[in-house]
């Protein structure tokens, strides 16, 4: 079982969104990636869903090399930007069995704090597109990537358009 990225203190006042993450430790540590746990399953929120148009990955790669050259205060600071957020698996109640059985867990409370990043520079709203990464943070700042949400479907937005009920391919 994954450890949380345990920066913060029982004392921390860190808002809920970034819950796990306590700036005044992050300038130590820059974000790196780890692929050990994506999914892979062609599926809406996988990272081989066919529906991912060409050159989407090599502008995420482009995005990930900018993202591992700043600190994760940078990045929890420029969160506006960057859309850096923890996923409240309370509300999107549709993710628990997903995780549950990515991490062997038979309850929400043992799973890492899951969060969502921005994954391109730019989002491409004229085609109807947002893509997030999703994943949780490990040990030194690595961030273990877990989904690639190219709808934006785990957090819809009136631009984009994931496809009616994606989730339901996961049941």
């Amino acid at each position: 079982m994954p450890s949380k990225f345990s920066f913060a203190t029982a004392e921390s006042e860190k808002s809920e969104k970034f819950k796990g993450l306590e700036s005044d430790k992050l300038e130590d540590f820059k974000i790196r990636f780890a692929f050990d746990q994506i999914s892979l399953d062609q599926k809406t929120i996988c990272f081989n869903n066919p529906n991912i148009k060409d050159g989407t990955y090599l502008e995420m790669i482009e995005f990930a090399k900018y993202l591992s050259n700043v600190s994760l205060a940078e990045i929890v600071n420029d969160s506006d930007y960057l859309k850096l957020h923890t996923i409240d698996l309370h509300k999107k109640y549709f993710l628990k069995p997903i995780l549950q059985e990515v991490f062997k867990s038979d309850t929400i409370d043992d799973l890492p704090d899951i969060y969502q990043l921005r994954a391109v520079g730019q989002d491409d709203y004229e085609n109807f597109i947002a893509p997030r990464i999703v994943g949780y943070f490990g040990v030194s700042g690595v961030f273990h990537l877990l989904f690639f949400d190219y709808y934006h479907a785990i957090y819809p937005i009136k631009s984009c358009k994931a496809p009616e009920k994606w989730y339901k391919e996961y049941y």
